[in-house]
């Protein structure tokens, strides 16, 4: 399996409390929000701008060829990296696999990908958020592992709406969600968007401000556990039952009648 998808799933799984003297050391190993720094190209000294990145992802103005997939690859060696494929041609495919990609990005627009159960790569679909709900509930039923939401992209400072379109997705969709986000996004905003639901989010590098991810990161760490579980995910809702519906009281006439 693909290791930031296997990363994905962790972040969005509750941790359960525990029994006996474990509560707070169990606490504080949930998994917090993840962080996927985004590279429009692969600069020429990329270990500073990636630090304290959970992945990395490549998205450049067109599919890259051969060559910017193995610089992306060098560039992250020590953590799972993934290709933006706005085109989703079967090529592109085979050879951000064989560079060694853990995950792609795919638009919506793109072909469909025929992907088996080995398949070792990630696939993560770029959303639209102004989707109705019926469409949105539908990707989350898609063969794909994660969702990328578009449409969003929070800044610096978080709006009521910002939080009322994540929490939207993140109770409409079946699968993790990544949101895009400022780079220079503040504390608050990420603890928002984190207990709104989201599993990761994606910012890009800017390189003007080497350090700036690893700064980002530090902020997610010292994010507290998330309490409560998504809604609408990985539960199961069962139809409420009412209590037995006892028979009503025989009428007094009719009593009166059986003894006569």
């Amino acid at each position: 399996m693909s290791r930031f998808i296997e990363l994905l799933r962790k972040s969005g799984q509750a941790a359960a409390p525990s029994l006996g003297f474990h509560t707070a050391r169990t606490a504080a190993a949930a998994p917090r929000l993840l962080l996927v720094a985004v590279l429009a190209a692969v600069p020429d000294a990329p270990e500073k701008l990636l630090e304290g990145a959970h992945a990395a992802l490549l998205r450049p103005e067109k599919t890259p060829d051969a060559a910017a997939l193995k610089q992306v690859a060098a560039a992250a060696p020590d953590i799972p990296w993934g290709v933006y494929l706005s085109d989703g041609d079967p090529k592109s495919v085979e050879n951000a696999a064989k560079a060694g990609a853990d995950f792609l990005v795919l638009s919506a627009a793109s072909p469909v990908i025929v992907r088996t159960e080995d398949d070792a790569t990630g696939a993560i679909l770029e959303v639209d958020a102004s989707l109705a709900d019926s469409r949105l509930r539908a990707a989350g039923n898609l063969p794909v592992d994660a969702l990328l939401a578009s449409g969003t992209n929070p800044g610096e400072t978080l709006t009521w709406q910002d939080i009322l379109e994540v929490q939207r997705l993140a109770g409409l969709l079946a699968k993790p969600l990544l949101v895009p986000v400022s780079i220079a996004i503040g504390e608050a905003a990420l603890k928002a968007i984190w207990e709104a639901g989201a599993e990761g989010v994606t910012a890009a590098v800017d390189a003007a401000r080497p350090g700036a991810i690893a700064e980002l990161r530090q902020l997610i760490d010292s994010l507290p556990p998330r309490t409560a579980r998504k809604p609408g995910r990985n539960e199961v809702i069962l139809p409420r039952t009412g209590g037995a519906v006892s028979a009503p009281p025989p009428d007094e006439e009719e009593e009166e009648e059986e003894y006569e």
